[in-house]
């Protein structure tokens, strides 16, 4: 049992660390989004999609031991039972603060989107407007000045 707790507490420091990296390229995500670089936003994007992976993984391992520690919880000394809450603690805080950096950066995306939607709407209204004009008033009226 001893061998499985010290694994169990290995791989989820090692999920604890992973999330860590997540969120900071979610925090830099945002900021690049902010400031409209994106091509530095795909390279960011490539690289938490590559802890995602890592993520994807380590789960893999690690879902069947969360589902047993709710069984063995009890049956573990008070000390390790300690640092197994602590890091599932640590990782859940993470997770939430994750998806508070995923959802500002969504809704920024989607308002710099409607404001992008309303910029060419008021360009093609321009548009509309100068072709308007232009056929009422260049369009080979009847008379025509040819003294200079």
């Amino acid at each position: 049992m001893a061998e499985d707790a010290a694994r169990f507490v290995e791989l989820l420091r090692e999920e604890e660390s992973i999330y860590g990296e997540v969120l900071e390229f979610a925090r830099k995500q945002s900021a690049l989004v902010e400031g409209g670089q994106a091509e530095e936003l795909l390279t960011v994007l490539a690289a938490k999609g590559e802890l995602i992976g890592r993520l994807t993984g380590l789960g893999s391992e690690l879902g069947p031991m969360k589902e047993s520690w709710k069984a063995s919880r009890d049956s573990l000394p008070g000390d390790e039972r300690a640092v197994v809450e602590g890091l599932l603690a640590s990782i859940a805080e993470l997770l939430e603060k994750i998806i508070a950096e995923e959802n500002a950066a969504e809704d920024l995306i989607g308002k710099q989107r409607t404001d992008t939607v309303e910029r060419i709407k008021d360009l093609q209204k321009g548009r509309q407007m100068n072709k308007a004009y232009g056929d009422q008033a260049g369009g080979g009226g009847r008379f025509t000045d040819t003294k200079r």
